[in-house]
């Protein structure tokens, strides 16, 4: 067997822990896959616990990195807390606040179906347009203009969770950076 890389796995509970590298246990996260069909969670059902474990901290590093919150005045309970939850000022979407010393299940569920994702494919890498065909004489080249391959770092269903609760993906359309394919005719 390989060795393995160390792994600083430390769960937040609520309290803004300065340390936390994980928004849930995989106990919880394997709570939430159960709820998946087995043919769709292949990949999760496949991995040991070290396995899940990089996968959530990876996955909880990305969330915090691409998924913000700016619809209501919120900030986070403590100035020396590692991750982005717990939060004050997030509501749910009938208006009611959430617990600012937990770590909401939206928030949970979300990193769940990100770890998920990430286990199964690397979305992190950058998407790559092929050619498709090359002439030499005259000279001509046709690249691959189908978008649609191109991996997102933060799938659609992790917007889908967090979109009720004011939850942003930077990047996304209308709203951060966006990308956009310049054609020559």
């Amino acid at each position: 067997m390989a060795t393995r890389t160390p792994l600083v796995f430390i769960v937040e509970d609520g309290s803004g822990k300065p340390d936390a590298t994980s928004y849930l246990t995989v106990e919880e996260a394997d709570g939430i896959m159960d709820r998946v069909p087995d043919e769709y969670k292949a990949s999760w059902l496949s991995k040991d616990e070290y396995e899940k474990q990089q996968v959530l901290v990876w996955g909880t590093q990305i969330f915090d990195d691409y998924v913000y919150f700016p619809c209501h005045p919120n900030q986070k309970t403590n100035q020396f807390q590692a991750l982005n939850f717990p939060r004050y000022g997030i509501f749910n979407q009938d208006g009611y606040q959430i617990d600012a010393h937990s770590v909401p299940s939206f928030v949970k569920r979300a990193v769940t179906q990100l770890a998920f994702s990430l286990g199964a494919t690397d979305l992190t890498s950058e998407p790559i347009r092929g050619i498709t065909s090359a002439t030499v004489g005259p000279l001509s080249v046709t690249f691959d203009d189908n978008y649609s391959h191109q991996t997102r770092v933060i799938p659609r269903s992790v917007g889908g969770i967090v979109a009720p609760y004011c939850g942003v993906i930077r990047g996304a359309s209308g709203l951060g950076l966006r990308a956009i394919p310049l054609y020559r005719a």
